[in-house]
């Protein structure tokens, strides 16, 4: 005589599954077979996860043969890269390369402050003033006017880490570029290019992450 089994009837609903009795009105019964198991339908995250944008031009230049001297905005807060995020909630690493610059100068110095900030959704979350602080110094002995001397330099790179990024978040990324000559000679003249080829990347992972299950 073969011992009656026991088989359980479960209530399937979208939002997840309910074990009845009884047929119950809204539902679809599912019966569970000896040794089968019911689990929760997978949800996924699709990427991309990866961003990186293209290399800008020139940002800026200094108008006239003369940088004030008084601190002065060449570049004032310019968006150099704009990333959507995937649709789930992430973490994410943005690195920002600040450019290269010019300096061109004779008989004086220059100061030069590049600043970059994180927004997401179009708030800041993240800035970081003086993050670069490339310099230049021309000063000479000689008493004849000395020729223009040009400098090139990189602006360094920046790095923010952005946690409980919103799903399909907006991430935008952007720099400013200050500037101002100091202790002039006799023959002064000074320009500056600034922020060519800045660029930024930005990493993401998901927030939440399944290692396992359990029965």
């Amino acid at each position: 005589m073969t011992a009656a089994r026991t088989r359980l009837v479960w209530c399937v609903t979208d939002d997840g599954k309910v074990q009845c009795k009884e047929i119950v009105e809204g539902c679809d019964p599912y019966v569970l077979a000896p040794g089968e198991s019911w689990h929760q339908p997978m949800l996924t995250c699709t990427g991309p996860w990866t961003h990186s944008s293209n290399p800008t031009g020139w940002l800026g230049i200094t108008t006239g043969t003369r940088i004030p001297a008084a601190w002065t905005t060449i570049v004032d807060w310019r968006t150099i890269a704009t990333f959507t995020t995937a649709a789930c909630i992430t973490d994410g690493l943005a690195t920002t390369d600040l450019g290269t610059l010019l300096h061109y100068a004779r008989d004086t110095r220059i100061y030069h402050l590049i600043d970059a900030r994180y927004l997401v959704n179009g708030t800041v979350v993240a800035t970081h003033t003086n993050r670069a602080y490339p310099y230049s110094d021309e000063r000479t002995e000689a008493l004849s006017t000395e020729p223009l001397q040009y400098e090139w330099e990189h602006g360094g790179v920046d790095t923010q880490h952005l946690l409980n990024i919103p799903a399909s978040a907006s991430i935008g990324v952007q720099v400013r570029h200050r500037l101002r000559e100091g202790a002039p000679q006799d023959t002064p003249w000074s320009r500056a290019y600034v922020g060519l080829r800045s660029q930024a990347a930005l990493v993401t992972v998901p927030r939440t992450i399944v290692t396992g299950g359990q029965s």
